[in-house]
This record gives C-alpha cells, sequence and structure tokens, in this order.
C-alpha cells in the first residue's frame, strides 16, 4: 500500500493507460498534461485495476489536469474509469 504520494507537473504522451491507481490512502494527481494515443480506446487514468482483487483507495483527489486527446475510431475514449 501506498501511502502520501503527489504526482505533479509531468507530461505524459503516447500511451494508452497513463496512470492506474490502485491500493493507495492519500493520492494527489493534479497539474500534468495528459496527452493520449489517437486510437486508444481504455481510460486513460484507470482508479483500481480490473480483473484483480485490490484493497480501496483512500483519499484519491484528480485536479488541475490537462488532457489533450485525439477521438477514437472506435469504442470510448473515456479519461477516467473506475473499477472494484
Amino acid at each position: 500500500r501506498m501511502h502520501n504520494v503527489v504526482f505533479e507537473r509531468n507530461v505524459a504522451t503516447n500511451a494508452e493507460t497513463i496512470v492506474t491507481i490502485s491500493d493507495y490512502d492519500e493520492l494527489d494527481v493534479r497539474n500534468n498534461l495528459f496527452v493520449g494515443k489517437s486510437q486508444a480506446v481504455s481510460p486513460r487514468i484507470k482508479i483500481g485495476k480490473p480483473g484483480y482483487d485490490t484493497k480501496p483507495n483512500r483519499n484519491v483527489r484528480i485536479l488541475g489536469n490537462t488532457f489533450l486527446l485525439a477521438g477514437s475510431s472506435s469504442g470510448v475514449n473515456s479519461v477516467i474509469g473506475m473499477y472494484n
């Protein structure tokens, strides 16, 4: 389990899933620039891990981020996916 983590002022480019959040207490994801792949259909930020038994997240804050995402030719081009 991770505690008191800050992911701030980063530039993440060309990733289908940019951040996966699982088993955190006190996590801030803030003031980042996320640039997504043009054909990606999965969420850019995943909260929880699909198909895995994980502990719940607590006090996760996603604030002041910028997402530059091109449209997808098929499926849903979402920003945040929540699992578990």
